[in-house]
């Protein structure tokens, strides 16, 4: 089974016009009986990141409480891209998916040494039915697995939902009790 990883990355200011938001969109394929990275480098404007909890764009945004059920598993990571924290829910008690996170933190990681890339927005993972999803935290990176595949209609929408995830983490993880530590 292939999978499919988006990272979204803004493009050195030498490389793209000001006047517009252009980002790098890294989109490899991974074997993960294999754990083989296939990287192709494009560079794509971002008007849609691939990544938010409803399969078609909303006016407005869910609730807490909704978005809360779509999740199925959370990990926390290091900024070194180390594992920390497993959670899993009733629904879902598979942490397998971590592994491609880790996987795709440490692609993160060599992408931006080597093409001298600056910023980190989110991670998109696209499993088969499901989506996990990569937000940078003030001391470390939170993967959330969403019940289904999720799309984000604008970027804002991407930041919105990564702001949401940081204070999920924060506030609401560790004292929800839809969440068991794995």
């Amino acid at each position: 089974m292939a999978v499919g990883i988006i990272l979204n990355l803004p493009l050195p200011n030498a490389l793209h016009d000001r006047s517009r938001h252009h980002s790098a969109t890294v989109v490899p394929s991974i074997d993960p009986s294999r754990s083989r990275f296939n990287a192709t480098l494009k560079a794509a404007c971002m008007t849609t990141a691939n990544v938010f909890p409803l399969t078609q764009p909303v006016s407005s945004p869910p609730s807490h409480d909704s978005l809360i059920q779509t999740i199925v598993g959370v990990a926390t990571f290091d900024l070194n891209g180390l594992p920390k924290e497993y959670f899993i829910t009733q629904d879902n008690q598979q942490t397998h998916w971590v592994q491609l996170v880790f996987q795709a933190l440490g692609l993160k990681s060599l992408l931006l040494s080597s093409l001298k890339l600056e910023g980190f927005q989110h991670i998109t993972i696209d499993l088969k039915q499901q989506s996990a999803i990569v937000v940078r935290g003030k001391d470390n990176y939170i993967a959330v697995l969403m019940k289904s595949r999720v799309t984000f209609a604008s970027s804002a929408e991407a930041d919105q939902f990564s702001q949401w995830v940081r204070w999920f983490e924060s506030q609401v993880l560790r004292q929800h009790d839809r969440f068991i530590v794995a």
